[in-house]
């Protein structure tokens, strides 16, 4: 076997999260003779950020500094996005600053992962100071970025803060998608009182757009609208809301699972394997 085919055996257990067999074909790859690059090392640190081990995240880059292989983006990115899904919003912004300290560039999936790691913790000012960054660095938002800001106002019934990020999204020319659409119907629900008027609009807007309602947006808009009135517009619009129906369980598990495939779907666009 040669490097390339080393490199394919330690990404391939990494994503299966076996890291002690990645590791082991680290090891076997230094004793046949070849050393390791920086995609090796960025497979097992984003193996770690997957399992949100943050410890061993930090030993693998400890592991590639020492044997002198420099970091690049796609490294930085997988560090940060591991602490920001084990909601360490303290590590994240240590990587940050060494990201700096190396001289990398953030990139558009490294400001979106901070963003959202501030938004999740609760510090929206700081979310929000970023995003200004990101662009005043020439950064075009996604729908990603956005989409973070946003559900900060909407878990909390803020309509004219996530109806802003919203005016901005549309400025920027980023057309929404049925995650963020349930990110408004969520906002609507948890106002004080509930946006009814604002939701039904939504939901002509996004008949209008052929955005199509799937079972979390189904759950979110009934708890806007009530059981009566979502039977109605069901039988107005004709969905099969019954298709759609799922325990609160099952639902976030599909909100989760969606969320996960949304951002993956970034990650995979700016994977160091894609752009080579």
């Amino acid at each position: 076997p040669d490097k390339i085919h080393f490199g394919i055996l330690v990404n391939a257990a990494s994503i299966a999260g076996r890291m002690q067999d990645a590791e082991r074909w680290i090891a076997t790859m230094t004793d046949e003779g070849f050393t390791p690059g920086v995609v090796a090392y960025n497979s097992l640190i984003s193996g770690a950020g997957r399992q949100q081990n943050t410890q061993a995240a930090k030993r693998y880059y400890d592991m590639m500094i020492a044997a002198d292989v420099k970091p690049n983006v796609f490294v930085f990115n997988a560090l940060l996005s591991g602490a920001a899904k084990a909601s360490c919003l303290a590590t994240a912004r240590k990587w940050w600053a060494e990201m700096h300290t190396q001289g990398i560039r953030p990139t558009v999936v490294s400001y979106s992962t901070m963003i959202d790691a501030h938004t999740k913790a609760g510090q929206i000012e700081r979310a929000e100071e970023l995003f200004f960054e990101m662009r005043a660095s020439s950064l075009e938002a996604n729908d990603r970025t956005i989409s973070s800001l946003i559900n900060f106002y909407a878990k909390r019934g803020n309509v004219s803060g996530a109806e802003m990020w919203s005016k901005r999204m549309s400025d920027l020319g980023i057309k929404p998608n049925v995650v963020l659409c349930t990110q408004f119907f969520d906002c609507y629900a948890n106002a004080r009182p509930k946006e009814v008027q604002r939701a039904e609009a939504l939901l002509q807007f996004m008949f209008f757009e052929r955005i199509r309602l799937n079972a979390a947006a189904c759950n979110a808009l009934q708890r806007v609208v009530g059981r009566a009135r979502f039977q109605g517009l069901c039988k107005e619009h004709d969905i099969d809301y019954r298709s759609t129906r799922m325990s609160n369980k099952t639902m976030e598990q599909q909100r989760r699972l969606e969320l996960r495939s949304y951002r993956a779907r970034h990650e995979i666009r700016n994977s160091p394997e894609r752009s080579r």
